[in-house]
């Protein structure tokens, strides 16, 4: 990663529902600051990202009209996480996933025009389609959510392929890690983390199940804006020093 300017971190995941969504609102709230937001483009078709922090999204600001007018992202402030600004989701962006030329040739750019105030956080879909591909060919860095269970760790292996291709174009694309997430207490999560840590050597802190992360999208806040003392605030509060760490060391 050679960039001087702030980073641009895309959370990427294996398939849907493992709370990939969570770890990217939490990294881009720690990570930005109230002078310098973190800007979080919200490129899933599903938007669960932009419902969870913008109590009503603006018809006129997304990012799949910023693709289609080929202009430079527009944010909005999330009203209770002060260290964020949201490019917000939209339905729209589905076309986009499936047309890879279009994406390819103009998301670049509409990505790299984000105004520098604050590291970019890009909550990418869990298909493996145009979005994927172009934003690998465009960041600095990426690190991939797994569910910790058996399911999750199918296409683990074909996603860090692909990331590992699109590296070969993108000098400037670190792997910064895998994150394993909702790791129950049982023995089988456990195992799993475990052999994640064996085969692969890049995992970061691992973040556990945790109920009262349900709560949160309802309230448009993050942990970091709760009273809430749960093992879980510390396990996103290692994360966050993890990618910290490995953001430094990839410049």
């Amino acid at each position: 990663m050679t960039r001087t300017q702030n980073p641009i971190l895309a959370v990427a995941g294996t398939k849907g529902g493992t709370g990939k969504s969570t770890i990217a609102v939490h990294l881009a709230s720690a990570l930005g600051t109230k002078g310098a937001p973190a800007v979080l483009v919200d490129a899933d078709p599903q938007f669960a990202t932009s419902g969870w922090l913008l109590p009503t999204l603006p018809p006129d600001l997304n990012l799949a009209l910023d693709l289609e007018r080929a202009r430079p992202m527009r944010s909005t402030p999330a009203p209770l996480v002060p260290t964020v600004r949201v490019v917000p989701g939209d339905i729209e962006l589905a076309g986009w996933d499936m047309t890879f030329e279009r994406t390819r040739d103009t998301l670049p750019a509409v990505l790299k025009a984000t105004p520098d105030t604050g590291p970019v956080v890009v909550d990418l879909p869990p298909t493996w389609g145009a979005l994927l591909a172009g934003t690998l060919l465009t960041v600095d860095a990426v690190v991939v959510v797994v569910e910790a269970r058996e399911l999750g760790l199918a296409g683990l292996a074909r996603l860090l392929d692909l990331v590992d291709q699109a590296s070969e174009q993108n000098p400037n694309l670190a792997l910064l890690g895998i994150i394993p997430s909702k790791v129950g207490r049982t023995r089988l999560a456990r195992d799993v983390v475990a052999r994640l840590r064996e085969r692969y050597r890049i995992v970061l802190p691992p973040v556990r199940e945790a109920a009262c992360i349900a709560e949160l999208p309802g309230r448009g806040v993050t942990l970091w804006e709760t009273s809430i003392d749960h093992g879980v605030r510390n396990d996103m509060t290692a994360l966050v020093r993890a990618v910290r760490r490995k953001l430094k060391g990839a410049k």
